[in-house]
């Protein structure tokens, strides 16, 4: 009997491990989201949003760059929706050279028309219309 219910308690500690990790609220949360899906943009991309929902733009700078060095180069697209993630922080939260500034280094690093492409796309959906056709 004893058994069983320690059985059951540990499954039931499994289960909301495993719905946290699918639906991540806390700092732990989403750094065990990140650690067992290290190259999933989608996971870093809602750890950067859960700082910018505590106001810490900082914070999620830091967690893009983060994201950056840890998925594998081999897959551009995920590094891509990382740079659009990174390109919408900066054009909602930073400045317009903070903005250049993180295009010149996904230039430096992805194909350029890829990633004026997505720059221009968040660009265009904040109807920044000027700067969309500077670039």
């Amino acid at each position: 009997k004893k058994r069983k219910k320690e059985e059951a308690e540990e499954a039931t500690r499994k289960l909301e491990r495993s719905a946290s990790s699918l639906n991540p609220e806390t700092e732990d949360d989403f750094e065990r989201s990140v650690a067992s899906n290290p190259d999933s943009s989608s996971a870093w991309v809602g750890y950067m949003a859960y700082w910018l929902g505590s106001s810490n733009v900082e914070k999620a700078r830091a967690t893009a760059k983060r994201a950056l060095d840890t998925i594998n180069y081999r897959l551009e697209e995920e590094k891509l929706n990382i740079w659009s993630a990174l390109f919408n922080l900066e054009n909602n939260f930073g400045t317009h050279d903070s903005l250049m500034s993180a295009c010149s280094a996904a230039v430096a690093v992805n194909d350029s028309k890829a990633v004026f492409v997505r720059l221009a796309g968040v660009l265009g959906s904040s109807q920044k219309y000027k700067e969309q056709d500077e670039i």
